[in-house]
């Protein structure tokens, strides 16, 4: 008879063990990766609430505080403000194709939205009306910026509206 010596692992403990060490790896790289992807939708919703937030309280002050408003087209405001001065909001669209920028909203000639086509907001879609009673409704859908991928993780859209009547109607 030999003499067994006791002190290593037979094939089968090793075998047992990379297999276990293997399933772990699997599950926790697939946790990794739904977390990430999870960050990603999070952080592109985030912005586009942002931005839709930021646009209704420009609209919101910009019209409350006008001597008047006119509507020049469905996607073109003309605003002149107390002092006379006057300034156009204005829906800019983009072709969106390779680096070029984000369809966008201008105020003055000034982009109010992020145009940046990897860090930005896409203006889906943007309109003005406005009613014989002078009160001025927006509705803009706003979506992940267009240079980001097509992935699930990165898209989100969200539609804003607000209708806001300038205080010059009200004779202040």
């Amino acid at each position: 008879m030999t003499k067994v010596n006791g002190k290593g692992f037979t094939l089968i403990e090793v075998i047992i063990v990379t297999s276990l060490v293997g399933v772990l790896a699997v599950v926790s790289g697939r946790l990794i990766v739904s977390v990430i992807k999870g960050y990603n939708k999070s952080q592109s919703v985030s912005q586009i609430n942002r931005v839709g937030q930021y646009l209704l309280d420009v609209f919101s002050n910009e019209v409350r505080g006008a001597k008047s408003v006119s509507v020049i087209s469905p996607t073109e405001l003309l605003i002149v403000k107390a002092d006379d001065s006057q300034a156009t909001l204005l829906y800019v669209p983009k072709d969106c194709t390779g680096d070029s920028s984000n369809n966008f909203l201008s105020l003055g000639g000034l982009a109010i939205t992020p145009i940046n086509p990897r860090t930005g907001v896409d203006v889906e879609s943007f309109t003005i009306v406005s009613n014989s009673a002078g009160v001025v409704s927006f509705n803009t859908t706003l979506a992940q910026a267009c240079g980001l991928p097509d992935r699930p993780d990165y898209t989100g859209s969200a539609s804003f509206t607000i209708s806001v009547k300038p205080r010059s109607i009200y004779g202040n």
